[in-house]
């Protein structure tokens, strides 16, 4: 029997969109093809959280067509999570006092992980993976 609706509906448009994010931010600031103008270089904290902000929109567009709360909450509580813990750190450094070095380099691989397509794919296979499980064919529902 073909099936319809393997994924999530429009998972594939959001993971171009993802994908489109984290190939743009490699090339400029990573591993850079061309030298990027000043502005971005002036502007690289707001153009991460920009960046950030994207994904995770992108990622909430798609969730919310699926009946699977625990895979909004997942999405939700990993990005939310991980956010706050960059602005705790970006607070205590700004206002207080400098952060340990330790604490600093855990910044760039949490940005790293919430502008990758990583959780983004993973929750796909889980949903795709549910999908299956509960009906016998992936997309079905009872």
């Amino acid at each position: 029997m073909i099936t319809k609706n393997r994924f999530p509906k429009n998972y594939w448009a959001g993971l171009l969109v993802v994908l489109a994010v984290y190939t743009f931010v490699q090339l400029l600031f990573y591993h850079p093809l061309f030298t990027a103008p000043e502005f971005f270089k002036s502007f690289r904290q707001p153009l991460r959280w920009l960046t950030i902000t994207i994904v995770y929109v992108t990622g909430v567009q798609v969730l919310k067509r699926t009946e699977e709360d625990w895979l909004k909450f997942i999405w939700h509580f990993i990005h939310l999570l991980l956010i706050f813990y960059l602005l705790l750190i970006a607070f205590v450094e700004y206002f207080i006092m400098p952060v340990p070095y330790g604490i600093r380099a855990s910044v760039a691989p949490i940005i790293e992980f919430l502008i990758s397509p990583l959780l983004y794919m993973g929750l796909g296979v889980v949903f795709f993976y549910m999908q299956m499980h509960n009906t016998g064919q992936p997309g079905e529902r009872d």
